[in-house]
């Protein structure tokens, strides 16, 4: 079936709008590490469990920022949904993109992106888990919005996998984050 253009596109502005964590950012060297990258005194370890589904959430944003759509089969299960929201359109209705339709898309030539996370919660019941977490997001080098993300993961044979993301996408009214300036390559 061949994909038209605008669901292409869509598919691609879904990926600016969750885009890459560096590997070089606070972020994620602070929660392999075992702490997050948390403001003040409200930081905290995390456990080994908590660092692998921390892991498996900071690696779609990874995958979004090299475009890798191989990576992206393997994190993602096949009939999730990436569901953004954006308060500021009427009515804030969910627009929803399947993971099938992501993973082909992500693939794609497009602009340069780049988003952190900070202060991750982290919730793990048995083969399920949920982070949720502030983000800030960048396209060519210029700020383009925040938001919260919120990743649904669940454990098959031993590995944390994405079942589904939501989202906000927020453009005004954005706090400074606590990781200070973004670090571009």
């Amino acid at each position: 079936m061949r994909r038209s253009r605008a669901t292409a596109l869509s598919c691609i502005a879904l990926a600016v709008a969750l885009a890459g964590v560096s590997l070089a950012g606070p972020s994620l060297a602070d929660a392999r590490a075992g702490t997050d990258a948390r403001a003040g005194a409200d930081a905290r370890a995390y456990t080994a469990e908590e660092r692998a589904v921390l892991a498996a959430a900071e690696g779609l944003l990874d995958i979004i920022n090299t475009r890798d759509d191989a990576a992206a089969r393997r994190l993602l299960l096949p009939d999730g949904a990436l569901v953004r929201v954006i308060p500021t359109v009427e009515g804030g209705e969910p627009q929803a993109i399947p993971h099938r339709e992501f993973m082909h898309a992500i693939g794609l030539p497009g602009p340069a992106m780049h988003e952190r996370m900070w202060e991750p919660e982290v919730l793990i019941h048995g083969p399920i888990a949920m982070v949720w977490t502030s983000y800030d997001f960048h396209v060519d080098g210029e700020f383009s919005h925040c938001g919260i993300n919120g990743f649904s993961l669940v454990q098959s044979n031993g590995e944390w996998q994405v079942a589904g993301v939501i989202y906000t996408v927020e453009e005004e009214g954005c706090p400074p984050s606590p990781l200070g300036p973004p670090e571009l390559h």
